[in-house]
């Protein structure tokens, strides 16, 4: 035997001369092949000035003194080139490339190609991975593609985060400076849900698709925006359930509140506790179903300026307002109020009829107390400044005798303005005509009737008052 089985390094014979020779060509192959390192793999003919030492390996179809050597390691030593003929597993580093090679099923294959990644208990893409993030890549793009039905796949491609139990969470978390904004995925339960957090400690579940009820969708947090939603952002103070439909550069705000049954829909104002004009030079109006509104469930408003400019704010004047006793404004000038079975309507013009009743207790010192004022008594605020003109009493019912009634004005009596009607089993209509000397009536004061004298204990009365506004 006169060589090596692998890297055929020549071996010294028995009693062999100029043995250096022989030592030398081996020190060669082995400087070829031990951490090998080639320049180039595409060259099919050796180069025109090689320096001492430069290896390559020769690419298929080489011709001149590469010839025959193809997929060979050449190098060049001593004004020759030297060839290493490759064995399973030679590693050689390709410098041009910068990847590393192994000769393996009889070719040259990148060693990244070969690497088997099974059970590896961590990986760092760029980064490093830990105990708890046993896959980390620190990139400024992660792609997932499918595998097309050409190259073997199905053409789909999913991404799948299992959880172990119904309790666990399976999430996707998004994160601002390492410190968690929102969160998607099944967080505590089954049901898929939406979070978001300002500080990554505190965290707020704003919707959730539950799969317990066929899928419905559930707004957990504190309303529901469909619009901008920088819009929305504070238009809610007390953080109650809300429906709000609209955007900055429409002219419709709907707004739907749980909590006191408020519902709210605004043309050409925001939303908010001080909305703004949303386009300038027009008029905003609001209708309003809000029992907390002044008693009234139903209430419709007007700015009552022209504005100028976008967001300016908004002062409502209230034109008409409706409740459960009646109507408390229609339009600037004609109010109308019935209370409690009391009828009452426009007369036309400027007139507003106020009725007021009382079935049965018509005795000496009880008003009527009915209206719109701070307290039951204090019967009907006048909104603007007036004058009553008159007044009618009606009586259907009750004991027979005179019934006598005076105004109540500023919680005081007024015998002036007196009404007065005698019943006797039949209904009775008796008119008082003031407008020789009508009453003034300033805006905030307020009107009621106060029975002076009776002749029974049990009369139905209405009593309406006709007034006129300056």
């Amino acid at each position: 035997m006169s060589e090596t089985a692998r890297l055929g390094l020549p071996l010294l014979a028995a009693a062999q001369a100029q043995k250096h020779i022989t030592h030398n060509e081996a020190l060669a192959v082995l400087d070829m092949v031990v951490q090998a390192s080639v320049l180039d793999r595409d060259l099919t003919v050796p180069p025109g000035t090689p320096a001492e030492g430069d290896a390559y390996i020769v690419a298929a179809g080489a011709s001149g003194d590469w010839s025959g050597h193809d997929g060979e390691i050449a190098a060049f030593s001593a004004g020759v080139w030297m060839f290493a003929v490759p064995f399973t597993g030679l590693l050689a580093w390709l410098e041009d490339e910068a990847v590393q090679l192994v000769w393996q099923s009889g070719q040259w294959r990148l060693v990244s190609e070969l690497a088997n990644l099974q059970n590896v208990p961590q990986i760092g893409v760029n980064t490093t991975a830990d105990a708890t993030n046993r896959f980390a890549v620190k990139s400024n793009a992660v792609l997932f593609a499918a595998l097309e039905a050409g190259a073997g796949g199905d053409g789909d491609v999913r991404f799948t985060v299992n959880k172990e139990t119904a309790g666990d969470t399976g999430s996707l978390l998004f994160q601002t400076g390492w410190s968690g904004r929102a969160e998607v995925g099944l967080t505590g339960g089954e049901d898929l849900s939406f979070k978001v957090s300002p500080d990554g400690s505190a965290w707020h579940t704003g919707l959730q698709i539950l799969p317990a009820n066929n899928g419905r969708v559930a707004v957990t947090g504190s309303g529901l925006y469909v619009g901008d939603p920088s819009f929305f952002r504070n238009a809610t103070s007390d953080n109650r359930p809300a429906i709000e439909i609209g955007a900055p550069d429409g002219s419709l705000v709907l707004n739907v509140q749980d909590g006191d049954g408020r519902f709210n829909m605004r043309w050409n104002a925001s939303s908010g506790i001080a909305p703004a004009i949303l386009k300038g030079g027009d008029r905003a109006w609001e209708l309003d179903m809000d029992s907390g509104f002044s008693g009234f469930g139903l209430s419709v408003r007007e700015s009552n300026a022209e504005p100028t400019a976008e967001n300016d704010p908004v002062v409502w004047d209230t034109i008409f307002a409706v409740g459960r006793n009646g109507i408390q404004h229609m339009g600037s000038n004609v109010l109308t109020e019935a209370g409690n079975g009391g009828a009452a309507g426009r007369l036309g013009g400027q007139v507003v009829t106020v009725a007021y009743e009382r079935s049965g207790g018509t005795v000496v010192g009880n008003r009527f107390a009915l209206g719109n004022g701070a307290t039951l008594n204090d019967g009907f605020a006048v909104p603007f400044d007036a004058k009553l003109l008159a007044a009618t009493i009606v009586l259907s019912g009750g004991s027979a005798g005179v019934l006598t009634v005076n105004a109540w004005h500023n919680g005081a009596e007024n015998s002036s303005y007196q009404l007065s009607a005698d019943y006797q089993g039949a209904a009775v209509t008796s008119v008082q005509d003031y407008q020789s000397s009508p009453l003034q009536l300033l805006a905030g004061d307020t009107l009621n009737w106060r029975v002076a004298a009776t002749a029974g204990g049990d009369m139905q009365a209405i009593v309406t008052a006709f007034v006129v506004f300056d």
